[in-house]
């Protein structure tokens, strides 16, 4: 049961539409044991499609369904260090519905 709809809070139908869509594809997905699959950052040098692939293909490790194939895809998240002369940075791709 869906507590966070509980009330008489506001919600937006864009919830609503993920929440079903996360719930049904829980109750299709074709992976039965999950397993352990530990998120990658984009590699120096790498290109954005080959760091995408490789991030999808170990999402498809726990996450296999009919909705996820219609309704999913990924953003690119792309995080830099404010401080002066530190350059470090981290890019990474997550899945999202």
């Amino acid at each position: 049961h869906a507590s966070q709809f509980v009330g008489y809070d506001q919600h937006d139908s864009q919830e609503l539409a993920v929440y079903l869509l996360d719930a049904l594809h829980e109750d299709t997905n074709r992976i039965g044991k999950k397993p352990y699959v530990e998120r990658q950052e984009q590699d120096e040098g790498e290109s954005d499609d080959v760091a995408a692939r490789k991030a999808w293909d170990l999402h498809l490790r726990r996450e296999d369904s009919r909705i996820l194939e219609i309704c999913m895809g990924q953003v690119k998240s792309r995080l830099k260090c404010p401080r002066e002369g530190c350059g470090r940075g981290s890019t990474t791709f997550h899945p999202c519905m």
